[in-house]
């Protein structure tokens, strides 16, 4: 925050730590030992939900924002309803079933999406991207034809033909 000074900000993070870590063992004393069991299993079974969209992000390419959310909340929802409705699942974590459909649910709304055209495509073709290596290959035959044609033959001062010659190499 630009308008507080460093060591004001130093002194709020700080605070929200002790403060973060002191309300747990506070409500712990003062109510129900189950109440803070709850609360850590509630934390563990929404956190682990942000485990498959993080993998995605990193190995999977091109997934979309949508998909990842969509099964973050599914997953999520289905953590909720596991543990609130008290469903026996064979032994089996809440947060890895509800993971696991958070997955399928991100995976599979990938598979729905329809191909989009590229935006500057013209009859459905999109233009060949800048970094490939045949557009690489068309550029430098490009340079080598208008190198080429524009090679100038004049005079040196012995009477020796020069030319500008491959934009590639330096002057030899």
């Amino acid at each position: 925050m630009p308008d507080i000074a460093e060591r004001r900000q130093r002194f709020w993070v700080r605070t929200g730590i002790v403060l973060f870590f002191c309300l747990p063992i506070l409500l712990t004393l003062h109510t129900s030992p189950a109440l803070l069991v709850t609360i850590l299993n509630l934390l563990y079974y929404v956190g682990v939900q942000l485990v498959p969209g993080t993998m995605a992000i990193f190995f999977m390419r091109g997934i979309r924002a949508v998909g990842v959310s969509a099964g973050l909340i599914v997953g999520t929802v289905l953590a909720l309803m596991l543990y609130y409705g008290h469903v026996d699942t064979l032994g089996i974590d809440v947060g890895l079933i509800s993971g696991l459909l958070n997955f399928a649910v991100m995976v599979r709304g990938e598979q729905d999406r329809a191909p989009r055209p590229h935006p500057a495509a013209r009859d459905g073709v999109a233009p060949i991207a800048s970094g490939t290596a045949e557009a690489r290959a068309r550029r430098r035959t490009q340079l080598i034809t208008e190198a080429s044609a524009s090679r100038s033959t004049s005079r040196t001062g012995r009477g020796a033909v020069t030319s500008r010659g491959s934009p590639w190499r330096r002057g030899r």
